[in-house]
């Protein structure tokens, strides 16, 4: 995901007229990290540990109005549409550019230049 990249999915939520919009930007991951303290370990937390749970509250973070997580848990429609939604924003979540190519190296070259490495 790069800083300026915006994503966009709607996702239909019972007792609602319109679906709820979400975004996975830059806002969304500066909203988990303000509410959740870390916003990378939210995310790995769902990808790697499989930890459904976080789910609620990434969506949360995402979405576009005022909602709880306790609204998300109790009301998201679980039908082909919206698991097709989630699908997409779970990927973008761990798509292999993300984990696998943004790698940082750093090296400390005794009280030299420090250099970064970005693998591709």
């Amino acid at each position: 995901m790069l800083v300026n990249e915006i994503s966009e999915y709607k996702l239909q939520v019972q007792g609602r007229e319109e679906p709820l919009v979400l975004r996975l930007d830059f806002k969304a991951l500066v909203k988990m990290h303000k509410e959740y303290e870390n916003a990378f370990l939210l995310i790995y937390a769902f990808m790697k540990n499989n930890d459904i749970e976080v789910l609620p509250k990434i969506l949360r973070c995402m979405a576009q109005e005022e909602i709880t997580e306790e609204e998300i848990t109790n009301n998201l429609l679980i039908n082909l549409t919206s698991l097709d939604t989630l699908s997409d924003i779970i990927l973008l979540l761990i798509n292999d550019e993300v984990i696998e190519g943004s790698k940082f190296e750093v090296e400390n070259l005794k009280n030299e230049i420090v250099k970064v490495e970005k693998k591709i």
